[in-house]
């Protein structure tokens, strides 16, 4: 996940993982020319509050997210087509010699295990929810798009926030 600024459209993206938003970052990107990216890969909504200061609270913030079985068959089948190998990797979860790869029922095992500190909580890696909420669960952005109605999701989102989709 990373999070996607335009100062000029007043927006900001949040990617989150497996849910089409590669094509999103790629619009941003073509479409606003000020677009750049606030933070590293995989940081939660929630970083972004310290670095836009009073802004955040004006700016248009906006994911997408994707059934949560389809996400994780879609991300067993990228990893497994590109046959991933990160040695400082500590869980194993992309080297395909892993326990885990033994079948999906393990990977998903594995994966849905992992937890992370997302505003000082622990909370699941790969919730969709803990990536878009503060520490006390509330949802952070103002709307929603899902990845199965990508485009019309996407045509309306961007909408909302002024910008010509095409």
């Amino acid at each position: 996940m990373c999070l996607i600024y335009s100062k000029q459209a007043q927006m900001l993206f949040t990617h989150v993982s497996r849910t089409g938003g590669a094509a999103m970052t790629n619009y941003m990107y073509a479409t606003l020319p000020d677009s750049r990216r606030l933070v590293g890969q995989h940081a939660p909504l929630v970083a972004a509050r310290p670095l836009l200061g009073e802004l955040f609270n004006k700016t248009f913030k906006f994911a997408f997210v994707r059934n949560p079985w389809e996400r994780f068959v879609s991300w067993f089948a990228l990893l497994g087509k590109a046959k991933l190998a990160h040695a400082a990797d500590p869980n194993g979860l992309h080297d395909p010699d892993s326990e885990h790869w033994k079948g999906f029922d393990a990977f998903l095992e594995k994966w849905s295990a992992q937890t992370t500190f997302i505003d000082g909580v622990s909370r699941p890696a790969m919730s969709q929810w803990a990536q878009l909420a503060d520490a006390e669960g509330r949802l952070l952005v103002d709307e929603l798009g899902r990845f199965e109605t990508l485009v019309a999701d996407a045509d309306r989102l961007f909408a909302k926030a002024g910008i010509p989709t095409g």
